[in-house]
């Protein structure tokens, strides 16, 4: 993505300084009436632009004198948030500081120190005011962390002045951005002493006049820039910087083992959810490392200094971790202090950094490694001391180091795609490590995910896989069912194509062939070749594949039956029999679940069912529609997948050369989370039966949505999406959304097997056509092997409500009422209905 795809610690911290202070200058100078002179504003990016006597002013007009209904709810959070995080780096700093000789240090530390206390301080009569209001003083949430919706409302309750000549206005905006362009970077641990005075322009005193409180877009977020900020404090930012790349990573790795901590003891969440967070935690790791990056080069920081060794020594040898307290290290006993360490190297990831060094250092570049996996040790899980937790991070690397190894010689040699279908970011990582001989920080926080989960799920990974297979196996009978029924196109070649994937790579072991004839060059001939080793151990992966399949079947499914009629006749012959037999015919699930997705309104056309409507009435609907000549393409609101199902699609179900994706299908996934991009039917459509609307219409309803958009029908909508893009919501919380968002596509649309109901539904119509074959026969069915013979079907509907109409009394509503009955008691007794492969296929396949 262009920008950061989530919204961390770090820019909290920075984005909620500097909007508190711009909030609090804008506040105290709007109630001395500064702003009515015609003086040009403009604010400042942070606490350190004004001295703490200048900060101190400010607080206590606003305390003094605004209404105390004035001072926003989020200012008070985020001010909190501020000093929490500023107390975090001064109570490090200050150690360091005091064991310090340089004089510069120890001036730089006792100035974040009396700024801590001044924000203090402003924090306790800020909130004294607020319990003016609300009646008790506000407490700090449990998370302890601002969210974004603070951060852009802190101008909720600020009256915004408007001058009448907005060029002007424009102007002298434009003058502190001319500066921070314009200004020289700093270096790292050296202050750029007194800035430039800037040349002014002559003073204008347009007339100004008190608007009522305005809406203001939160596009700064995206422009702003901090660099400038904090003359003094670069030693401090850089710590601070990259202790919170860390602190992100292990709140990111808790909330993601606890997900999986769930599945083990409760199988409470899908292994699609599984794989989908924590594949999804992975992309944050790259991308919370592509901020690092580029926050360093607009600090003037070397590269070297935001890679993971000079961090990690930084943080562990140098000058220690934030969180952890030293005082007692030296009347702690070995063990203890062993175990301490331990923990801190856990936070780093350490363990899994010195296997990555070990494999590179001793794996050659173009070699695969190949050792029976009888000569390993197996994992100890249980409670471990840090030799064992040491021990057990290499066993699960070296464990995978071969089958990853042959996956990348397999993709060189070109006997497989550069990225296989779902390939999760831990595969891929690894496998240009092996290619590159080096490696990113978030693969090591990837990798160190990995042996979390290994950790948690002991032996339990089988179990995942076992589940993709089941879910494999189901998809690919199905489609090899429909198979013979679909027209020769593009589609079926589709078809064939995913049913050799699901084979090849979900139902057979694609490595096997290659492993066993590099076990016989070696020698090795008395091991069995254990199948889907990599699959079995790596639950990530088939967390994914197991969406994949059921995305693609879906797609696959939805698509076979959109270009058909039997689906929709056979909803018509369903519910018109329901109508006849109430409460006493049996249920069709997967009938039942087409018709509750999409609605009844919508797959019977607008029609209410009501009590005194025979079957002979909705027959003749479908008649009158022409129902049998129409593809369920062709109607509103079956043509297109939710945007969010479209969003994994693209993600998980399609195919790529790219090895990096990006995170841009978060950004659907979230606006339609929350109702942000509704589309607006127009009200001359509004009463128009869904089969009436034809395509120019649709397209005409799609473009009055685009227009609400622009801004023509509603101002705020793109505020409104702007607000939910990735890069302004928390890790944690993208996570759950996206978590949230994939149950919602698995009990809804992933629960309707479209390839199931399209077989049902063509048996259900031929047990009609049977039960009816005057009426069969006067309409002209082609033969089974025609092509056409599907979508025909439907006619006998059509005759049935001709036949039905003329003589309403002759007992064919029961006889329909019937034929259904002994379909459905039939579909109870087998799983699969009867469809009949042709011989040839059989062969081809």
């Amino acid at each position: 993505m262009d920008r950061s795809a989530t919204f961390g610690t770090w820019k909290r911290y920075k984005l909620g300084q500097a909007q508190f202070t711009k909030w609090l200058k804008q506040t105290s100078d709007r109630i001395k009436g500064a702003t009515s002179a015609g003086e040009p504003q403009k604010p400042p990016n942070s606490a350190s632009n004004h001295g703490t006597a200048q900060l101190e002013a400010m607080v206590k007009i606003v305390v003094d004198k605004a209404n105390p209904k004035d001072i926003p709810p989020s200012s008070i959070r985020i001010l909190r948030d501020v000093v929490s995080l500023r107390k975090k780096s001064a109570r490090f700093f200050g150690k360091v500081a005091s064991r310090s000789e340089d004089d510069k240090l120890k001036k730089s530390n006792s100035s974040h120190e009396h700024m801590i206390k001044v924000l203090e301080k402003a924090l306790v009569q800020l909130e004294a005011a607020g319990s003016k209001v609300t009646g008790k003083t506000s407490q700090p949430d449990s998370d302890g962390q601002v969210s974004m919706d603070d951060i852009n409302n802190m101008f909720e309750f600020l009256k915004v002045e408007e001058t009448q000549n907005a060029e002007d206005v424009q102007s002298e905006e434009s003058e502190p951005e001319k500066h921070t362009k314009s200004s020289s970077k700093k270096k790292f641990g050296k202050s750029k002493g007194k800035k430039q005075k800037q040349k002014q322009k002559p003073k204008k005193e347009p007339k100004t006049q008190l608007t009522e409180p305005m809406s203001v877009d939160s596009n700064w977020v995206d422009e702003f820039k901090w660099m400038d900020d904090d003359g003094d404090d670069d030693e401090f930012d850089y710590y601070m910087l990259i202790y919170c790349f860390f602190e992100d990573f292990n709140s990111i790795r808790d909330y993601v083992v606890d997900k999986w901590c769930d599945y083990y003891f409760y199988q409470s969440v899908p292994i699609e959810v599984l794989g989908v967070i924590t594949n999804a935690a992975c992309e944050i790791f790259h991308e919370m490392e592509s901020e690092l990056f580029k926050t360093a080069r607009a600090l003037n920081l070397p590269a070297r200094m935001v890679e993971y060794q000079f961090m990690m020594n930084t943080l562990f040898i140098q000058y220690g971790l934030n969180h952890v307290d030293y005082s007692n290290d030296k009347i702690m006993s070995e063990e203890d202090l062993q175990q301490k360490i331990h923990r801190e190297a856990d936070w780093l990831g350490f363990m899994t950094y010195t296997r990555l060094e070990n494999i590179l250092t001793n794996v050659p570049p173009g070699k695969v490694p190949m050792y029976p996996a009888g000569t390993l040790e197996p994992p100890v899980y249980g409670i471990l001391d840090a030799d064992g937790v040491a021990e057990f991070t290499n066993t699960i690397i070296f464990e995978m180091l071969p089958d990853f190894c042959l996956l990348k010689a397999l993709k060189v040699n070109r006997q497989a795609p550069s990225v296989i279908g779902a390939q999760d970011e831990v595969t891929l990582d690894f496998e240009g490590a092996l290619r590159a001989r080096s490696y990113p920080s978030a693969m090591v926080l990837g990798l160190q995910l990995y042996v979390d989960i290994r950790y948690v799920l002991e032996g339990d990974t089988v179990k995942v896989f076992d589940q993709m297979q089941d879910t494999a196996r189901q998809n690919e009978a199905a489609l090899t069912r429909v198979y013979e029924h679909v027209q020769p196109s593009r589609l079926k070649r589709e078809m064939w194509g995913r049913i050799a994937e699901m084979n090849c790579v979900m139902l057979e072991d694609f490595m096997e062939q290659d492993k066993i004839r590099r076990w016989k060059e070696r020698g090795i001939t008395d091991e069995k070749v254990e199948k889907h080793s990599l699959l079995k151990r790596h639950p990530i992966w088939s967390g994914l594949l197991s969406l994949r399949c059921r995305l693609v079947s879906n797609d696959l499914g939805h698509r076979i039956v959109s270009s058909s009629t039997a689906v929709l006749a056979a909803a018509f012959a369903y519910e018109a029999a329901r109508l006849v037999a109430r409460d006493f015919l049996p249920s069709w699930p997967s009938m039942d679940g087409f018709i509750k997705y999409y609605g009844q309104d919508c797959v019977l056309l607008q029609g209410n069912l009501s009590g005194n409507m025979s079957a002979a009435d909705l027959l003749k609907r479908f008649a009158e529609y022409d129902l049998t000549n129409t593809k369920i393409a062709s109607l509103v609101g079956f043509d297109k997948p939710s945007k969010t199902q479209a969003a994994f699609y693209e993600r998980y179900g399609v195919d790529t050369e790219r090895s990096r994706q990006d995170m841009r299908y978060l950004q659907d996934i979230i606006k339609e989370k929350y109702s942000v991009n509704a589309t607006i039917l127009p009200p001359h459509l509004s009463n128009k039966p869904l089969a009436v609307i034809n395509h120019n219409e649709r397209d005409a309803t799609e473009k009055t949505a685009e227009v609400a958009k622009s801004g023509t029908l509603d101002t705020s909508l793109k505020t409104a999406e702007r607000f939910f893009e990735p890069q302004r919501v928390s890790p944690i919380r993208l996570l759950e959304v996206l978590g949230g968002a994939t149950i919602d596509i698995l009990d809804n649309q992933l629960s309707v097997n479209y390839l199931q109901l399209y077989e049902e539904s063509i048996v259900l119509l031929e047990a009609i056509s049977e039960k009816f074959p005057e009426i069969t026969e006067n309409c002209g069915l082609p033969q089974v092997e025609d092509s056409t013979y599907v979508d025909k079907l439907g006619k006998v509907l059509v005759g049935l409500a001709t036949s039905m109409g003329h003589n309403p009394h002759d007992g064919q509503a029961e006889q329909l009422v019937d034929g259904i009955k002994e379909f459905l008691v039939g579909l109870s007794d087998s799983d699969t209905p009867n469809l009949q492969i042709s011989s040839e296929y059989e062969t081809q396949y």
